[in-house]
């Protein structure tokens, strides 16, 4: 196995019996779950480990190994736990490091684990050892998703220079150009992954997203009936190909493909939604409507977006808002303000805020001059009390950034330290430097 280190101790020994492989002896322990981890057999091989560790504590790669077996059954914790134990065995591991980051990182794919721990450990291995290309590698899956490309490309490319015949470092470089507009720079990553891995159906999978993002839609379609022929129990590859096929018109094939990834991944939320976009344009408004159903009961905070995607396929079920008509000149001192809230413009006192307080189940609306946090910009201002109150409807603890003033200073964008979704808060601000603490 790739990851397996030292795996047998002991060759060349002499002895008149097989001592390195004998159960009364940590060694043998040791050997026999590695020879059982090779053969696909973790819990096995775990409880071998676990006899080594207990014989001789101090036994570095037995945690290795074991928390290796651990991450294969999902069991991410235990296998955190291992990777802490080498690392405090000898703490200029930087495997144990790398290790335990892709521990965390898996977990956290999982909601149970930690992207900044693992981010802070992958960057502690390459600090101890500058040469360990796994670690640059994990680095750069991390940057992806945090939107941090050009990061991301410069980690896959240490990693690829350290180790040419890294297919995985193609891969997440090549998803880095995409997110980052460079369409050609990322079809040629992943024709170099699928040359060295013909068989890796996750390659094919993101040429075709690529493919796709440039108007190829035959090739894309070619891609992903790969992916789907390599690995059919992979549930984007059908995902994929049913929007290539929706594109096409074949809406009844593309509903086929959208219900077969909800089969494979059951909490896939954007086949759900795509299936019942897909049957809206078939006229199937129920059983688009059920999709839809499950979608917010799982994320209520969707609805705003949902309702635009709706719109655009349907746009009699949800009628555009009206446009804002023009309320003439502020009168000095005031200015024009839109509160969504109780749908009304309203004449707001420079200096004050809008704000809504609840108790005992009513909602009251108002405007104050009660001092707010400042934002992340000093020349912005936003009601921080409500939008404290909105995000702590869905488990968001982190402090909100009020984000870029749209161009008529009717909408903003909100963001935090960990993703909050767009769209979560409809909360309107306006540049107040008047404000307190302005």
């Amino acid at each position: 196995m790739k990851f397996l280190k030292a795996l047998f101790r002991g060759w060349g020994q002499k002895s008149s019996f097989d001592f390195y492989n004998d159960p009364k002896f940590a060694d043998g322990y040791y050997n026999r779950g590695n020879s059982y981890a090779e053969k696909g057999e973790h819990d096995k091989a775990i409880a071998d480990y676990t006899k080594a560790i207990e014989i001789n504590p101090s036994d570095e790669a037995a945690y290795v190994n074991r928390r290796i077996s651990r991450c294969q059954i999902g069991d991410f914790n235990g296998g955190i736990a291992d990777f802490s134990e080498a690392i405090e065995i000898n703490p200029r591991n930087d495997n144990a490091y790398c290790n335990r980051g892709a521990a965390r990182q898996r977990g956290a794919a999982r909601q149970h684990g930690d992207l900044d721990k693992a981010f802070a450990d992958f960057t502690k291995a390459i600090e101890i050892n500058p040469r360990n290309d796994s670690a640059y590698y994990n680095r750069g899956v991390i940057e992806v998703p945090l939107g941090h490309f050009d990061a991301a490309i410069a980690d896959c490319t240490k990693a690829i220079d350290l180790n040419p015949d890294c297919a995985n470092a193609y891969i997440t470089r090549g998803n880095a150009w995409r997110a980052n507009g460079d369409l050609d720079k990322a079809i040629s990553d992943f024709e170099k992954a699928i040359a060295m891995n013909p068989a890796d159906a996750g390659a094919y999978l993101n040429r075709g997203a690529a493919r796709h993002a440039k108007g190829d839609i035959q090739g894309a379609h070619t891609d992903f009936e790969r992916a789907i022929e390599l690995n059919p129990a992979l549930p984007e590859p059908y995902l994929n190909r049913g929007t290539v096929r929706a594109d096409k018109g074949d809406l009844a094939a593309a509903v086929a493909d959208y219900t077969k990834a909800i089969e494979l991944a059951p909490e896939d939320l954007p086949a759900r939604q795509c299936r019942g976009l897909a049957l809206l344009r078939q006229g199937k408004d129920a059983e688009a409507q059920m999709d839809f159903d499950e979608l917010l009961r799982r994320r209520p905070e969707l609805r705003p977006y949902l309702e635009q995607k709706i719109r655009a396929v349907r746009p009699d079920l949800i009628p555009s808002p009206p446009e804002m008509r023009p309320l003439g000149d502020a009168p000095d001192g005031y200015t024009w303000d839109h509160a969504p809230q109780v749908k009304a413009h309203f004449l707001r006192p420079n200096g004050w805020h809008f704000k809504t307080v609840e108790q005992d189940g009513v909602l009251a609306y108002f405007i104050t001059r009660e001092p707010i946090p400042p934002t992340t910009n000093e020349d912005e201002r936003v009601a921080a009390d409500l939008v404290l109150k909105s995000l702590g409807q869905f488990g968001i603890q982190h402090p909100p950034r009020a984000g870029r003033v749209c161009d008529r200073c009717l909408a903003t964008r909100l963001t935090s330290p960990r993703h909050v979704p767009f769209g979560l808060c409809s909360v309107l601000h306006r540049r107040a430097p008047e404000l307190p603490g302005a």
